[in-house]
């Protein structure tokens, strides 16, 4: 099996190529030099459309997976237009040209299509972005289906993990990098999610393709968390000291783009057809502390 991975030096990139089966022959795109070892990788600017594009033609990939996104809520505030060619028309074209050679596309989205309500969301959910991020993202949903029916949309929630070499820090690694320095770190009480150890993801992308599972998956760490209690749960995992987190609320913070305060999800898919059980948020941090990636981190 040919796959294409691309955004596969992001936090959930890393962990899809860490995780693949057996004989898969892995090729990962970026636009610089792609740290992990034994992997192949082309440097490319995926922007470049007319380049993607013969790309995936030439080596007619069995398995495209479709990670690559500008992913922080704040830069796309205010700038969709300047971020609707990466976050809508790439995997738009993408899912295109997989549908054209009969390959498996998996696109990878985000709760942020939601707008945060009281009861968890399903993965049929009508989507309700309540800030650009969410609205760009929900609209590469709609294009990603429309091109190519049998996609499949996976929306993770709150991601965390050890990232690549020079990646984005993530919500955990932020807060492990000050707490184990002895500095104190500010957590927000009144916002909920549910946090996702990014190796579980990877396992929901492998087991919809193994599966040939379409449409729209939720997958989070099914417990309710605030971020202040993850931050706490951080420090008994990781051996650091609870008084380091002080709690806040939104109301506290300016200038940030509008987010909701409580998006949880049902799971129905991600149990029933992936037939996947997500690791609670201690043990996905526990699996975190074990791994060796934690010398370089910390």
């Amino acid at each position: 099996m040919r796959v294409l991975i691309t955004g596969v030096t992001g936090l959930l990139g890393r962990y899809i190529a860490k995780t693949a089966p057996p004989g898969a022959q892995i090729l990962g795109v970026t636009r610089s030099q792609l740290v992990s070892p034994g992997m192949k990788w082309s440097k490319l600017d995926l922007l470049d459309f007319d380049a993607t594009r013969s790309l995936i033609r030439q080596e007619r990939f069995d398995t495209v997976i479709h990670a690559a996104a500008e992913g922080n809520v704040d830069n796309v505030a205010g700038a969709r237009d300047k971020f609707t060619a990466l976050n809508v028309g790439l995997p738009e074209l993408l899912a295109e040209e997989a549908a054209r050679l009969d390959s498996s596309f998996v696109h990878i989205s985000s709760n942020a299509v939601f707008g945060g309500r009281e009861e968890p969301y399903s993965d049929f959910d009508s989507p309700s972005p309540m800030n650009d991020y969410g609205v760009l993202k929900a609209e590469a949903e709609r294009r990603v289906l429309s091109a190519f029916p049998n996609a499949a949309v996976i929306r993770p929630i709150l991601m965390y993990g050890w990232p690549s070499n020079g990646g984005r820090p993530n919500i955990a690694l932020r807060f492990l990098q000050e707490m184990s320095k002895g500095r104190g770190v500010s957590a927000l009480k009144d916002v909920v999610s549910q946090p996702l150890y990014a190796g579980d993801c990877a396992r929901a992308v492998w087991a919809a393709l193994d599966q040939g599972v379409s449409g729209p998956i939720n997958v989070s760490g099914g417990v309710t968390l605030s971020i202040y209690e993850f931050a706490v749960l951080i420090t008994e995992v990781f051996d650091l000291d609870a008084d380091l987190v002080t709690p806040i609320e939104s109301s506290q913070l300016d200038g940030l783009s509008p987010r909701p305060q409580r998006t949880t999800f049902s799971l129905e898919r991600l149990h029933r057809e992936l037939q996947l059980i997500p690791s609670t948020p201690r043990a996905g941090l526990e699996v975190m502390r074990a791994d060796p990636d934690k010398d370089f981190w910390l």
